[in-house]
């Protein structure tokens, strides 16, 4: 007999760090689309892990502004914010569509947009077949 395993399987202890729950990869995966970690999960992977941390009331935000931040003191890094600004545009492209009202906004402003679609879209549920945790966006 074919045992199913869910490809959305959420992966709880990934999120643990030494401070509490936090994104499981560094920030520059999430940030910067010209690194080689940007490629290394795809977009649905990374709105999860955005996702398990929103719904649970995780802020990240200062974790990503302090990467920014730090690369942008590099000035071979003047246009990393910039790309962390697209990142998240085609984070909320992904989730919700297009809409060029993105492309206006801040950072700041983009992270908050997203998480608050992200606590209305993201859930989890068990799966009926593999009894495992899984994850979904409505």
């Amino acid at each position: 007999m074919y045992k199913y395993k869910p490809t959305n399987v959420v992966h709880e202890r990934a999120f643990e760090g030494y401070d509490g729950l936090q994104l499981p990869r560094s920030p520059r995966t999430y940030l910067d689309g010209f690194a080689s970690e940007f490629s290394d999960i795809d977009r649905r992977t990374k709105l999860y892990h955005f996702g398990f941390l929103a719904t649970r009331g995780v802020d990240f935000y200062q974790d990503l502004r302090d990467n920014i931040d730090e690369k942008m003191a590099d000035p071979r890094y003047h246009g990393y914010e910039d790309a962390a600004r697209n990142a998240f545009v085609g984070y909320l492209e992904e989730l919700c569509g297009e809409d060029d009202r993105y492309n206006h906004q801040s950072f700041e402003a983009l992270y908050h947009l997203l998480v608050t679609e992200l606590k209305v879209r993201y859930y989890e549920y068990e799966d009926c077949d593999s009894h495992e945790k899984c994850y979904a966006f409505k």
